[in-house]
Formats: structure tokens, C-alpha cells, sequence
């Protein structure tokens, strides 16, 4: 059977009986890969990292990356190679009959980004109880990292946006984020400090999350959903115009 693409926004997929089992659409899937680019913001690598996509997945999407177009960090004003690391959050939309998905892309993210075996935050029993006590299966700790060019995180602090602010979850999570290491961006060799904001749910149970709050953030236990406030890359192909 031959399957309708378009380009860019939605990619053709067959993804096998894996996926086919499941007719529903996925959504906000992320996949994580360290990006090279030369100075003319063409991808020259492309390694799987942090949250890896099955080989399927991967089949699709990593042709259609490295034809994209970006733009690379700067040395002295002058275009250079760059190392970032690469977010992709898309959703799988399956076909009237369910026997292949197409791919729309939601968003994508660049920048400096958690190493890929850093400790989670504990909660306590306690800590649950007053969760539970409070009328709430959840709370979201949102946190400001500093990095320095070693990836060395150097100063924590709460959010504006964080709906916990003080307390012992703030702390735990605190102290958590200040042990972790991070992969800065490198422009022409050299590591670049910056600064992330990192999530942090703390939920009673499995089948709880936190809310979504701005910036495309929500409630990861592992930072996986750090976002990167300094990003040096920047993406120029349009992924998300209407190709239908």
C-alpha cells in the first residue's frame, strides 16, 4: 500500500506491529541526540543520547535531521563548529486503518543538557503524607541551574514558576541538582557555561504527574525535560509548516 507523506511537518512511517498494536495517537514523544554542526550550520553528527528512539523511530527521523539547517555558535562574530545537544518532542498520528503512523513534529530544543547518569530526588514517606494531606497526588519543584564550562553546576535556586518554593522537597531537590554534571554546548572546541531550567515531580503514586507549566516543561522526575535558557544553536529549517 502505498502511504500519502508530506514533507517536513509529517513524515511517512511504517513502524511495524510494535506500533501497529496500538491504533491510538502518542503524544509528546522525546528523543535526545548530541549534535555537530560545521560552521555553516550543516549536521555533521548525530548520536542517540539521554531518551533513545528505537531503531524504527530512528530509521525516520535521522535522514530528515540531517538535512536540517541551523545556525552554529560564534567566535568573535565568526560562524564556528558547534556541539549541542538536540530535542526533538513529536507525536505519532495513526492512519484511518492503523497499520502505519506519520510523525508531527511539536517542538524542537537546543543547548546544554543533563549527563546521562544523574541521580533523581527521594521523597520520603512523610513527604507523601503531607502531599496527600495538602488534597494534591503531586508536587512540581522547579529549579535554575548554572553550569560552568566543565558542565559543573555552580549555583541552584526555585523559579517563579515553581509552585514549590520552600520546604523539604525544595531542599532534596536542591541538593540533588547541585551533584549533577552536564554536557555544556562547545563552540570551536571550547565548553560554554549556561543555564537550564530543570523540573522535578514529586508524585504519590506511578500513575501521577504534575502539571505542564510554561516553557514546554513538565513534571520529569529525571530532568529529562531541562530546558536550556542560553542555547547557542538555533534552528533554521521550518519542520513545522502545514505540508498538507
Amino acid at each position: 500500500m502505498k502511504k500519502k507523506c508530506f514533507p517536513a511537518t509529517v513524515l511517512c512511517l511504517l513502524l511495524g506491529p510494535a506500533f501497529a498494536s496500538s491504533p491510538d495517537a502518542k503524544e509528546n514523544i522525546d528523543v535526545f541526540w548530541r549534535l555537530g554542526l560545521d560552521p555553516g550550520g550543516n549536521v555533521t553528527t548525530l548520536l542517540p543520547a539521554l531518551i533513545k528512539a528505537n531503531k524504527a523511530l530512528r530509521t525516520v527521523l535521522e535522514p530528515a535531521i540531517r538535512n536540517w539547517k541551523f545556525t552554529p555558535g560564534l567566535i568573535n562574530g565568526v560562524p564556528a563548529a558547534t556541539e549541542t545537544t538536540l530535542r526533538v518532542n513529536f507525536s505519532l498520528v495513526p492512519s484511518a486503518d492503523g497499520n502505519a503512523y506519520s510523525v508531527k513534529f511539536n517542538y524542537v530544543q537546543t543547548g546544554g543538557a543533563p549527563g546521562d547518569h544523574n541521580d533523581s530526588p527521594r521523597m520520603t514517606w512523610s513527604q507523601g503524607q503531607t502531599i496527600k494531606s495538602e488534597g494534591h497526588s503531586s508536587a512540581l519543584v522547579v529549579l535554575i541551574a548554572t553550569y560552568d564550562v566543565d558542565g559543573k553546576v555552580i549555583a541552584v535556586a526555585p523559579t517563579d514558576r515553581s509552585p514549590v518554593t520552600k520546604g523539604s522537597l525544595l531542599t532534596s531537590a536542591t541538593k540533588t541538582l547541585r551533584n549533577w554534571n552536564f554536557v555544556p554546548e562547545r563552540v570551536a572546541g571550547t565548553g560554554i557555561a549556561g543555564t537550564v531550567i530543570v523540573p522535578f515531580c514529586f508524585s504519590v503514586s506511578s500513575s501521577d504527574a504534575c502539571e505542564r507549566v510554561p516553557g514546554n516543561l513538565s513534571g520529569g522526575n529525571s530532568g529529562q525535560e531541562a530546558l536550556a535558557l542560553d542555547t547557542k544553536v538555533h534552528l533554521l529549517t521550518d519542520i513545522f509548516k502545514d505540508g498538507q
